[in-house]
């Protein structure tokens, strides 16, 4: 079995994450043992926030039908009275300048299967990068000094 809080931890520490990892996954049917979500909410950011948050619960397409980008990046499709709803909230989030991957986000897709070994790598990499950058840092000093 997955020890998906050991993957957490690497994850945190090797990209001194200021937020929990969130995983996402796309199944036939939810596990029986995954609460079902029961509400509303206005994106599909919004389930990623409650999830950081310590939850977990399984959605169905139409709890995503509220973020017409949400559903286009996760392959639902909008029914066709909010199916225009795309190419308005594209349009106005370009205009606005909202789309943008800020400094402090980070979105990447790794297959369940790979996840552990996935990390484990990350934390080799990152160690590496920080020795590397280290020993840059002391290099440039000396060259300052001569």
């Amino acid at each position: 079995m997955t020890d998906y809080a050991s993957i957490e931890r690497l994850l945190t520490e090797a990209l001194a994450l200021e937020r929990r990892p969130v995983a996402v996954t796309f199944r036939e049917s939810a596990p029986a043992s995954v609460a079902k979500f029961s509400g509303t909410e206005p994106s599909g950011c919004s389930f990623w926030r409650l999830v950081a948050g310590g939850r977990t619960f399984s959605t169905v397409a139409a709890d995503h039908h509220n973020c017409p980008i949400g559903s286009y990046t996760h392959a639902i499709t909008l029914p066709p009275e909010r199916a225009p709803e795309l190419e308005q909230t594209l349009s106005l989030m370009a205009g606005i300048g909202y789309i943008d991957v800020a400094e402090d986000e980070l979105y990447v897709v790794v297959p369940g299967k790979d996840l552990a070994r996935i990390a484990e790598q990350l934390r080799t990499i990152t160690e590496a990068n920080a020795t590397l950058l280290d020993y840059h840092r002391g290099r440039r000093q000396s060259l300052a000094s001569e």
